[in-house]
């Protein structure tokens, strides 16, 4: 879970980017460099949406770049704290005071079948021989 901090000047000037819990790969509660954040005010664009902050945000937890405010983790630490972040974020005091209530709308009441149906995939994926752009029959995972 994070957070965005914005400045009173807000959508002139840039908002600050925080994670609160556990993500492998930023640190907690520490400002994070990114050109779409307060780090690079220079590279700010005021008519970038909120929804471009998080898209930028999350494009980055799939590179290994570093920056201010990232951590450098293994694969197997990430998955693992990856396990455990739905628990951590619904048993955070700001997650229930806020977020309780859209539980379903955000992925967090249906999280287990989103694990299973990644673990099915996996699944899948090791026990194939080539490729899936290889494969000559689609692949079709079934509800």
């Amino acid at each position: 879970m994070g957070k965005l901090e914005f400045p009173n000047d807000y959508p002139w000037k840039p908002p600050a980017i925080k994670m609160i819990t556990e993500t492998g790969r930023f640190e907690t509660n520490a400002r994070i460099c990114l050109s779409i954040s307060d780090y690079h005010p220079e590279s700010w664009n005021p008519v970038w949406p909120v929804r471009s902050i998080i898209i930028g945000l999350i494009s980055f937890f799939v590179t290994k770049d570093h920056t201010v405010g990232a951590i450098d983790r293994t694969n197997d630490e990430r998955e693992r704290i990856q396990k455990n972040s739905a628990k951590v974020i619904q048993e955070h005091k700001m997650y229930k005071e806020l977020f309780a209530t859209f539980k379903d709308n955000i992925g967090l009441g249906k999280a287990p079948e989103v694990a299973s149906k990644m673990e099915e995939s996996k699944a899948i994926n090791q026990s194939l021989a080539v490729s899936p752009k290889q494969a000559k029959e689609p692949i079709v995972i079934q509800n």
